[in-house]
């Protein structure tokens, strides 16, 4: 949203005098944008916006996987699910370790979505060793 209000008593100032709020540089009034934190430049509301969609983007790979690995368990035909889950895990394990863009925008909780991956990937591999396992038993 951008800053068209007018200004208030008690104002600092112009929004021209303002700093962004995340990175200090001097706010044109035309282009800057109004957040939670405070009016940020164009810069800063444009990344701001690329971190929620990775961090958006990044829910994908454990929750895909582990329910790909989940349902492998009851229905498997060519194991299809198993595969999947696999594939998809190994995706967000290699995307979540490698890019920068979702270090930043997941923090601290990219090591759990790392977690779900790699748990994924083991319920996998352990649901091919339990069919193995019981086929082996007939």
């Amino acid at each position: 949203m951008r800053i068209d209000a007018p200004r208030v008593s008690g104002d600092p100032g112009p929004m021209s005098q303002r700093p962004c709020a995340r990175c200090g540089v001097a706010l044109d009034p035309d282009k800057a944008y109004l957040t939670g934190d405070g009016p940020v430049c164009d810069a800063c509301h444009t990344q701001g916006e690329l971190d929620v969609a990775f961090a958006s983007a990044a829910k994908y790979y454990p929750s895909t996987s582990l329910s790909f690995a989940l349902v492998s368990f009851l229905f498997n035909p060519f194991y299809v699910f198993t595969i999947a889950a696999i594939a998809t895990a190994v995706t967000g394990v290699s995307k979540l370790t490698r890019l920068e863009d979702y270090a930043r925008a997941l923090g601290p909780k990219r090591g759990s979505y790392i977690a779900g991956c790699v748990g994924a990937i083991v319920l996998a591999v352990l649901n091919v060793v339990l069919r193995i396992g019981l086929a082996s038993l007939r």
